[in-house]
């Protein structure tokens, strides 16, 4: 990830939510030969890889984002709207 904070989140697991599923200790036969724990674990896994990589995807986007801000809302800003408001 190239953003500072998308670093914070690579690997961290954040977004796997599989110890609330592991602590109801739900199981089913539905499933077939595997247990609903272990199906739930692959898939709580999978769906934490997604959200990962898609902050990866969006890091950029947050970084220019977060730039264009502050150069909106920083000394660059307040001379352009100085300059653009002293023309009325």
């Amino acid at each position: 990830m190239t953003e500072a904070v998308g670093q914070i989140f690579w690997n961290a697991l954040y977004f796997n939510f599989y110890p609330i599923v592991e602590a109801t200790k739900f199981e089913s036969d539905l499933i077939g030969n595997t247990s609903f724990q272990k199906y739930a674990a692959g898939l709580c896994k999978e769906i934490n890889m997604i959200i990962e990589n898609s902050l990866n995807d969006f890091a950029p986007v947050i970084a220019d984002s977060r730039d264009y801000v502050n150069s909106v809302t920083g000394k660059e800003g307040e001379t352009a709207f100085d300059a653009w408001f002293a023309q009325f």
